[in-house]
């Protein structure tokens, strides 16, 4: 997936130029289940983290998984139905609302 830098480092100070550049997403996904409405998407996290300190990692965590989404939907006629981080330590499923929902065309 390539997008601009901006998109790719949401919330970061970048200068015009930079954030224009364009950049290159890789990643992994670590679960994607086909089902009847779409894709389900679930990226499993280790971390130790509880309460505040996990609070703070949520958020580049969703940031994560919508990158994904939005790759998946570039070559899939599919949607993603659902998204999920789950976290193996804590046992903790937290979803993951998805402002893209249709494939891209």
């Amino acid at each position: 997936l390539i997008l601009p830098a901006a998109e790719a480092y949401p919330g970061e100070q970048l200068s015009p130029a930079t954030a224009a550049e364009p950049i290159l997403v890789q990643g992994i996904i670590d679960c994607l289940v086909r089902e009847d409405n779409g894709w389900l998407l679930i990226d499993f996290k280790t971390d130790r983290a509880r309460g505040r300190a996990l609070a703070q990692r949520l958020d580049s965590y969703k940031h994560q998984i919508k990158l994904y989404a939005q790759a998946l939907m570039s070559f899939s006629s599919q949607p993603v139905a659902e998204a999920y981080l789950y976290f193996l330590n804590t046992g903790q499923t937290v979803p993951v609302v998805l402002d893209l929902l249709t494939p891209m065309q």
